[in-house]
């Protein structure tokens, strides 16, 4: 079973806050705490939309809302496979980092009364520019990852607002159930 736990910062005022959760166990989406995801989830069971609004806890399991909420959430949906292949080629590269990284400490860290060996020396010249290489394809990597994350969190604020609207259009339609 894959659980993916996005939580998105506070973009509206505290009298605000869900969780989405699927009953595949698939996807948990909250504008809340991790506390409270867990509290839900002991409490409730299956699809569901819980909110918190103006200091009210309400419960959508209509079939028409929770659409709305599966239709919000597909373009936070596509930028995933883009992010696990983006990190998929990344790995490599931040281990090959890591290692190198280690291998000049290991060389660099030795007690100050014991001189680098002409050998030491060339091999440390030959990883330190192994490493700038390495870091110079991570960084094409970070900056394409990055242009990710703000589109990312362009898709929450507006996946947030979509929500927010979905609830109250619940509440006034009298599909949510007041649990609070």
């Amino acid at each position: 079973m894959i659980l993916l736990l996005l939580f998105t910062l506070p973009l509206f005022a505290d009298n605000f806050s869900y969780v989405y959760s699927r009953a595949e166990g698939s996807a948990t989406i909250s504008r809340g705490s991790l506390k409270e995801v867990l509290r839900l989830k002991e409490r409730f069971t299956g699809t569901y939309l819980w909110a918190r609004l103006d200091g009210r806890e309400y419960l959508i399991r209509d079939a028409a809302a929770l659409a709305q909420v599966r239709t919000a959430f597909v373009p936070m949906e596509a930028l995933r496979p883009p992010q696990r292949a983006l990190h998929a080629k990344m790995r490599p590269i931040e281990r090959r980092v890591d290692r190198l990284e280690r291998e000049i400490d290991s060389i660099t860290d030795r007690d100050d009364d014991e001189e680098l060996t002409d050998a030491d020396r060339e091999r440390l010249h030959v990883l330190k520019r192994d490493l700038r290489e390495a870091r110079r394809e991570l960084r094409v990597y970070e900056d394409e990852e990055r242009k990710l994350d703000e589109r990312e969190e362009v898709l929450e604020k507006v996946f947030d607002a979509e929500i927010e609207r979905i609830v109250k259009q619940a509440v006034r339609r009298g599909v949510a159930e007041r649990v609070r």
